[in-house]
Parts: structure tokens; C-alpha cells; sequence
């Protein structure tokens, strides 16, 4: 397989050769049956899998191991493969994602992923013996969904090359919002929230939340060895999508934290984002290494 540089472009064009409308067809039944709610699905994987470029692409190399934790579709992994880049992908399907599943196998019929070495067990189930170790391991809104966080952090881990390192984003439920349904949480009981909107209780993607925070994430990381430093101004740049990505605009137009940019914009107050503390903004982007890696992580208050 030929090894090429990657880049968003390239990433756009391999999307755009994948059958989407069939693959709404796929989707629908895990989703009543709506057209509508399963291409707005697919959209949102295709926007996310630009973001999870950006997010590691000073990470790559050819000469890697790469581990996608939660790949679902394989729609990156899938892409990277292409480009030459040895990579796995690993989804379960588990947690109110069987569709992840159902379209990562309809995708695998096709020739541009016929090659992607796929995984298709929980995170904690990962063994070094049996599946050896990766250069660089990374994942995109995955970890809230996880049941054991800290088993699958030590699987994880377990997996992870000696000077390896990781990447993961996913919210920070220390600030009370819930970003996949858009409505603010009970501080402290995120889980009571279900009982003043009583239609979450019947949604296998509320159930399948750990409401994870930084602080759990780093207690997690810090039994198993390893070293967590938080990236600053994530939740500044988040924000700012707003004015800068028409599709984030329109998909989050409406929601509660559109209210709120709105708010500190109009009030000037936008800019104290980015002084806060990086464990006190949503989302976060973790980024993770062994502790006898020579990498010096910055402070990081929790």
C-alpha cells in the first residue's frame, strides 16, 4: 500500500466516494425508522472524523502503530489505512452504538476498507500478548461512553509502547452540560437530570453516559502509571466555532449553549475562557503518556 501524506482534502475526498444514502439505509432501523435522524448520524461522523484529523495530525507517522479507540464506522481509520498508515481500528458496538457496528460492517464489504485490521472488542479486553503494542492511541467523544473508565484505561494502557502516547477528547461533565442532547445537567447528579426530563430515561445513549471529568479521567490514568495533561483553550476554540464552521453553527443554532455564546459575546465576557483552568472547560483533549516517558506534561490544576 502506498504511503501518503494525509489531509482534510484528501479525507473529504475519500468520504465523498463512500454510498451514503445506502448507508442511511442502514442506519435507519436504529433510528425509528427516520431518514432524517440517520443522515443527520452520518453528517455528524463525517464532521467528527475532520476533527479527530485535526486533533492528531502532528501525530502521525508511517513508521506508527495506531490504535482509533471507539472507530465506529472506521470512517479516519479507514482513510488512514489508505494513506499507508498501520493502523486498527477498535469498536465494540456496545452502549446504544449497535448502528456503529452495523455500518462499519456494510462499509467493510467495500474495497477502501477491505484491509483496515478491525478490533471488535471492549477497550478493557485489550491484551499486549495478543494484540500488541501501539505507538499512538487516540479517540473522539468515545470515553463518555464507556462503562468501565477504569478498566479501559488500564486495557488501554496496557497496550500503549513504553514511550507511546495518547490523545483523547471527550466532554468534561464537571461542567454541568450535556453536549449529545444539549441541555444543562443537575451540578454534581448529572444523573438525576432523567428525572425532571423523563424522556432520557428510555434512551440507550443517556444510559450508555459515564458523565467522565477530568479529575476522574486523570485518577484513572495516575493508577495505571500514566501521565494526563489537559490541552488549554479548548473550550475557548469550541465556542468560537460558531462564527467559524457554518455546519457547528447550524446543528447547534438552537441549543442551550448557543445561549450562552451569545451571552459572554455580546457581554465581552468570551475571552475569560481562555484563562479558566483547562479542567474546568468542556470538552477536554487529553493528552497521555507513561510516566517514565522523558515528555514534561504542563501543570494541570484538578
Amino acid at each position: 500500500m502506498n504511503k501518503v501524506a494525509v489531509s482534510i482534502e484528501g479525507l473529504e475526498r475519500f468520504s465523498a466516494g463512500l454510498p451514503w444514502a445506502d448507508l442511511e439505509v442502514v442506519a435507519m432501523p436504529y433510528f425509528n425508522d427516520d431518514r432524517t435522524a440517520a443522515a443527520a448520524f452520518l453528517k455528524t461522523l463525517q464532521l467528527e472524523s475532520r476533527f479527530g484529523l485535526n486533533l492528531i495530525l502532528s501525530q502521525l507517522s508511517h513508521d506508527k502503530r495506531i490504535l482509533e479507540v471507539g472507530a465506529g464506522i472506521g470512517l479516519l481509520a479507514g482513510y488512514l489505512n489508505t494513506c499507508g498508515y498501520q493502523i486498527t481500528a477498535l469498536e465494540p458496538g456496545l452502549g446504544g452504538f449497535g448502528v456503529s457496528a452495523a455500518l462499519a460492517t456494510a462499509v467493510s464489504l467495500r474495497p477502501e476498507f477491505s484491509s483496515l485490521h478491525r478490533l471488535d472488542l471492549p477497550a478493557e479486553k485489550l491484551d499486549a500478548a495478543l494484540h500488541g503494542r501501539f505507538d499512538f492511541i487516540y479517540s473522539i467523544n468515545v470515553l463518555e461512553h464507556i462503562p468501565d473508565l477504569e478498566n479501559a484505561v488500564r486495557g488501554i494502557g496496557a497496550v500503549l509502547e513504553n514511550r507511546g502516547e495518547m490523545v483523547h477528547t471527550c466532554p468534561n461533565y464537571f461542567v454541568p452540560y450535556e453536549p449529545h442532547f444539549g441541555i444543562p445537567l443537575v451540578p454534581l447528579a448529572p444523573r438525576s437530570t432523567a428525572i425532571f426530563l423523563s424522556k432520557l430515561k428510555d434512551s440507550e445513549l443517556w444510559q450508555s453516559l459515564n458523565f467522565i471529568t477530568a479529575a476522574r479521567l486523570n485518577r484513572a490514568c495516575r493508577a495505571q502509571g500514566l501521565l494526563m495533561n489537559l490541552e488549554s483553550g479548548v473550550m475557548l476554540r469550541t465556542f468560537a466555532r460558531f462564527d467559524t464552521d457554518s455546519e457547528f453553527r447550524r446543528r447547534q443554532g438552537s441549543s442551550f449553549v448557543f445561549k450562552i455564546f451569545l451571552f459572554l459575546k455580546f457581554t465581552g465576557l468570551l475571552y475569560l475562557l481562555g484563562k479558566l483552568p483547562a479542567s474546568w472547560g468542556t470538552p477536554m483533549a487529553a493528552k497521555i503518556s507513561r510516566r517514565e516517558s522523558n515528555s514534561r506534561p504542563a501543570k494541570t490544576s484538578f
